[in-house]
């Protein structure tokens, strides 16, 4: 339902404070706050995300989420949770119709990121 936030965490590596890989995209089966303007992962669902990562000599670099019928802005909220959970990148996936658009921060900065795909990786 494009209606409701969406969450996922990134796992990856911070390879250095402009370089970031993102290798997983981890989405919960279920999640404790879901709304039009809210999204939260379960307690139990995110320690098993970190054990994941762990597993797979990962670490969470960041998490993206979905601003339904809105922009994709970094808003006060986003960026404070973002500080307050310690990742390095924070993305926002605005979904407006049928028209999509992703954009990451970092901690620090108030511009979007640019963002590089790698097309040879498998």
């Amino acid at each position: 339902n494009t209606n409701l936030e969406i969450q996922a965490y990134l796992l990856g590596h911070v390879v250095s404070p402009s370089y970031t890989i993102i290798e997983q995209i981890i989405y919960p089966k279920e999640y404790a706050v879901q709304t039009s303007g809210e999204v939260n992962w379960r307690l139990s669902e995110y320690k098993a995300m970190e054990e994941l990562a762990k597993e797979l000599g990962l670490d969470v670099v960041g998490d993206i989420h979905s601003h339904p019928n809105y922009w994709p802005v970094l808003s006060e909220s986003d960026h404070c949770e973002n500080i307050k959970d310690g990742v390095r990148i924070t993305g926002v996936c605005a979904t407006m119709g049928r028209k999509t658009k992703v954009c990451f921060w970092v901690q620090e900065s108030s511009l979007p990121c640019k963002i590089i795909y790698d097309e040879d990786k498998e």
